[in-house]
């Protein structure tokens, strides 16, 4: 896998994160994930899920890394701001976290249990 391929992997593509590290020179998921362990950039991620209601859920959605069957609009309105704010993808017939590194920052900034 190319140095780029690795980055997108470790980053699922999100638009935010992957910018990061390709404008500060990561080259390897290893060097990506101390680059963003030092920037604030994870912890916005999740800022507009700080409230209760939304830190209970987000900690049992943020046990798996799939989460329920996609739908092009979500019942659940957690779904959709999760979806929109890009933490979440479509991957198969399912919601799945964009990658490892958001549901463990999530995991982490909620303190999830």
């Amino acid at each position: 896998m190319s140095e780029l391929g690795a980055l997108i992997d470790f980053t699922g593509c999100h638009p935010r994160l992957l910018h990061y590290c390709l404008q500060k020179g990561a080259d390897s998921p290893v060097a990506a994930e101390k680059l963003l362990r030092s920037s604030s950039l994870p912890a916005q991620l999740f800022t507009r899920f700080r409230q209760v209601d939304d830190r209970i859920r987000l900690c049992t959605f943020l046990v798996d890394i799939r989460l329920e069957r996609y739908d092009p609009w979500p019942a659940d309105e957690l779904l959709r701001r999760l979806y929109w704010n890009n933490l979440i993808t479509r991957r198969g017939q399912d919601f799945c976290w964009r990658c490892e590194f958001i549901r463990q920052t999530g995991r982490e900034l909620l303190e999830c249990r």
